[in-house]
């Protein structure tokens, strides 16, 4: 899925960069655990002391909590902007959904491009920086334009913006499986669990943010103005989708409408704001807490890189995994169009309730993480998975 962290990436990646399974079928020794391999890997690779909130590393954790701040402040706002006060058509919002978060999808490419290009000579940091510093520049317009942006400039900015942070975050994947590599075996995992536990962290806020937020009338009542003194418009195309027209046609637009469950609250344009300040401070860190030596490998050739991926491909563990994640988001990525539209005009759903269930579905996950990261990170499903498998 694309709206949501996609883990599946992230084995992937972490299998791409290792040794793998050595052989295309299964034998008795893969449902062992892989000492062998683990002892030959660790005289490979000097393993460290790594901790996650050094100057060394702490640029990673971070960059996963700012992709939960923009991916879930991009999407989440998409309900009152596009469907309460522009009333969009089913097929416009569904369409919108999906291209804010289109690059989602082409993180290989991405990758294949870190792999052949270093710039200044870093294979990772050089696009986190870039990454979240043209995020912040593409957020600045949303913000200072606003609501006088049209409905599609306003779609395609955070399109541009979903592609400068998709590949911010694919670098910090990137960085993230090579620190995780380094890592003792009494750590191994911990910066992982801690890398998404932050992203996860950051959507629950961001969610709360908005939940208190965008709830009230600037966000939700058709053709609101705050200032009493601005007469209201005549526009039946706004007039017609507030509630208190009806009941109060010359003085309509300075009243809450029943879209708004709080009389209090900010625009559209003032949240982008918020989450523009939020991004933007925490751009020096990348620059200041990412150690990384410019000299760890050199750029690789893309035919090289594809014929490693292709290899990889081969081997039963990858190809399985690929297979299922396309059968997975095949089947159960099939939505109803007309669902948010018709939950909006038939049932009233405000962006109070819209917001509810992806707060509560991020803190779970986050929460999850946290006690797996603190009591079970060293706990093996070698046993169970030997028990099942015989």
């Amino acid at each position: 899925s694309t709206h949501q962290p996609d883990l599946t990436y992230a084995i992937i990646l972490q299998f791409f960069q290792s040794d793998g399974v050595k052989s295309i079928k299964p034998t008795p020794d893969d449902f062992e655990p892989p000492t062998k391999d683990i002892e030959s890997l660790e005289q490979s690779i000097d393993l460290r002391d790594i901790k996650p909130f050094s100057r060394e590393f702490l640029g990673i954790p971070t960059s996963y909590f700012s992709v939960g701040l923009t991916n879930t402040g991009i999407n989440s706002p998409l309900y009152p902007y596009l469907i309460v006060l522009n009333d969009v058509s089913s097929a416009y919002y569904t369409s919108a959904q999906n291209i804010v978060v289109i690059f989602w999808s082409y993180k290989i490419f991405y990758g294949i491009l870190y792999d052949i290009y270093y710039p200044l000579g870093w294979k990772f940091k050089a696009w986190i920086c870039l990454g979240w510093t043209c995020t912040c520049a593409i957020l600045l317009p949303v913000a200072i334009a606003g609501s006088n942006l049209a409905v599609s400039i306003f779609v395609i900015l955070l399109t541009v913006a979903n592609f400068f942070y998709v590949s911010a975050d694919t670098a910090a994947d990137g960085f993230q499986t090579w620190v995780a590599k380094r890592e003792k075996p009494n750590q191994r995992g911990n910066m992982t669990a801690l890398a998404y536990q932050a992203r996860f962290t950051a959507a629950v806020l961001v969610g709360v943010i908005i939940a208190l937020s965008l709830s009230g009338p600037q966000a939700n009542c058709p053709g609101y103005e705050p200032d009493a003194n601005v007469p209201c418009t005549t526009d039946t195309s706004i007039t017609s989708r507030n509630s208190e027209f009806a009941n109060n046609p010359t003085d309509w637009c300075h009243m809450q409408c029943d879209a708004a469950t709080a009389p209090f609250g900010v625009s559209i344009p003032q949240f982008y704001w918020i989450l523009f300040a939020m991004i933007t401070s925490l751009v020096p860190i990348y620059f200041l807490f990412l150690k990384e030596d410019k000299k760890q490998s050199p750029p690789q050739k893309a035919t090289k890189i594809v014929s490693a991926m292709t290899h990889s491909c081969e081997r039963q563990a990858v190809w399985q995994l690929i297979f299922y994640s396309l059968v997975m988001n095949t089947l159960f990525s099939v939505t109803n169009a007309a669902q948010t539209n018709a939950n909006f005009a038939w049932l009233e759903l405000t962006t109070l309730q819209n917001t509810i269930t992806s707060i509560m579905d991020n803190f779970i996950l986050a929460a999850a993480l946290h006690v797996t990261r603190k009591r079970y990170l060293h706990y093996s499903c070698f046993g169970p998975g030997a028990l099942f498998a015989s």
